[in-house]
């Protein structure tokens, strides 16, 4: 799963401009022995089929798309002005590295101010309106590759910490796509009595359309989005900070209640430790989108507690991952035919 992972990691992936990821989604799938087709916004979908005409339909997403900035303008002497395109965490972008996606890739740094020449009122989080982006080229260079429009995503970089953990940026979704394809390999080797669904999707950082698209296309019996969620943190616990070294069972009023006991199920067999995320009204996954595309739809949500989420490198324990992904293939191969008592 590590090299997977770090492959999708180092992956720039902004919300509408996901051709990256999903090409190589394609590759590795196809490797598995699995057909894919792509569909107009840009989900990539791979069906595993049980072999029997009018199965049940199960669809399970994880979407490749990460928080990014745009370029908003151009200052007089060649600095970017620039914006935020899908949920970047403002306070932490001064001094970082970032990328252009402009006639080329071009690396930048967001500028700030020093320390000493700044007044002491404005020592606070600095505005996105007050940053700007270097590339360290003249005004005229930059007019020549930079448009406004054109994304800024954070370096991409990946480490080994101890003890099984990792760190990278846009974690967020690129371990769960990574699952899926764990998850694919797993498939081709059991029996299932229902089909199976897999998508990389599109466009959740700036509201679900891709997993919307993708529940209208598909139309599953019952829908799944794998993501990851807040971890706990030196500081932080509670019921918004999910234990690190658990596979986290969303539950909310829009959960199916059968779904999740037949998780819970599965994960008692394989001795797989598990925590739950309580949300009072929609679960802030695709998930939601599955529901909406038919109001009612059974769904439910597989998390993977991550650390520092959408800061420019995040934290997870692969070995939490990987449960996660067997905790997925026992529950499918569980299911019975008809999805009695499951749905």
């Amino acid at each position: 799963m590590k090299e997977t992972l770090e492959k999708f990691v180092r992956i720039s992936s902004s919300s509408c401009h996901e051709e990256k990821v999903a090409e190589l989604f394609r590759q590795v799938i196809s490797e598995t022995g699995y057909e894919t087709r792509t569909d107009r916004i840009g989900n990539v979908y791979a069906e595993i089929s049980c072999g029997v005409d009018g199965a049940k339909k199960i669809m399970i997403t994880a979407h490749s798309d990460e928080p990014a900035l745009a370029v908003q303008g151009f200052t007089e002497d060649g600095f970017v002005r620039i914006w935020d395109w899908s949920g970047v965490d403002h306070k932490v972008l001064p001094g970082q590295e970032v990328v252009i996606h402009g006639t080329c890739e071009i690396p930048a740094i967001i500028g700030i101010l020093p320390p000493h020449l700044t007044k002491p009122g404005d020592k606070k989080a600095v505005p996105i309106t007050k940053l700007y982006a270097d590339t360290g080229m003249p005004a005229d260079w930059v007019a020549g590759k930079v448009k406004i429009g054109d994304q800024v995503t954070f370096k991409k970089r990946f480490s080994e910490l101890k003890n099984g953990r990792v760190a990278g940026c846009a974690l967020d979704n690129r371990l769960s796509v990574t699952m899926l394809l764990e998850l694919a390999k797993k498939l081709k080797r059991v029996k299932l009595n229902i089909d199976v669904v897999l998508v990389c999707t599109t466009q959740e950082e700036i509201g679900g359309y891709g997993g919307f698209s993708a529940a209208m296309d598909v139309k599953p019996d019952l829908a799944i989005a794998v993501d990851t969620t807040t971890a706990e943190q030196h500081g932080e616990s509670g019921k918004s900070y999910l234990p690190f070294d658990k596979v986290c069972l969303d539950n909310g009023p829009i959960i199916n209640p059968k779904i999740r006991s037949a998780f819970m199920s599965a994960a008692e067999k394989l001795n797989i430790k598990t925590s739950e995320y309580i949300f009072s009204s929609t679960s802030m996954t695709e998930a939601d989108s599955a529901w909406e595309a038919e109001l009612g739809r059974p769904i439910s949500v597989v998390s993977i507690p991550v650390r520092y989420l959408h800061q420019p490198v995040e934290t997870v324990d692969l070995s939490v991952a990987e449960s996660g992904v067997d905790l997925i293939c026992e529950f499918l191969m569980e299911l019975p035919a008809s999805l009695e008592g499951v749905i």
